[in-house]
């Protein structure tokens, strides 16, 4: 087995996209560290609880929360443009095959 080097990461986003591509590069990167290192069971939940992993993250919405409180515009009816069915529900981000957890093979 060889050494891994490089132990420290740090990543940085100008745009939601790439802050949402960075959050799951890192959240990757835990599982995948986590499956190497206890591959018998390194993705139970009661096992990563005893896992030391210092994080620090420093996430400025600014321009988000003055997007939403600028409100709408030039839409004259906002969030009614369709309604949700159960089968827009269900191609939701919060799907489980969206969370990059259940993107894995082994």
């Amino acid at each position: 087995m060889s050494a891994i080097n490089g132990t420290k990461y740090e990543w940085t986003a100008a745009t939601a996209k790439d802050a949402v591509t960075a959050l799951d590069c890192a959240t990757q990167l835990v599982y995948a560290h986590l499956r190497t290192a206890l591959p018998d069971g390194g993705l139970r939940a009661s096992t990563q609880k005893g896992v030391e992993l210092p994080l620090t993250i420093r996430l400025d919405l600014t321009s988000l929360v003055e997007l939403t409180n600028a409100g709408p515009s030039g839409d004259e009816n906002p969030g009614g443009d369709s309604k949700l069915t159960s089968e827009s529900a269900s191609q939701t981000a919060t799907s489980p095959s969206d969370h990059p957890r259940d993107n894995y093979t082994t």
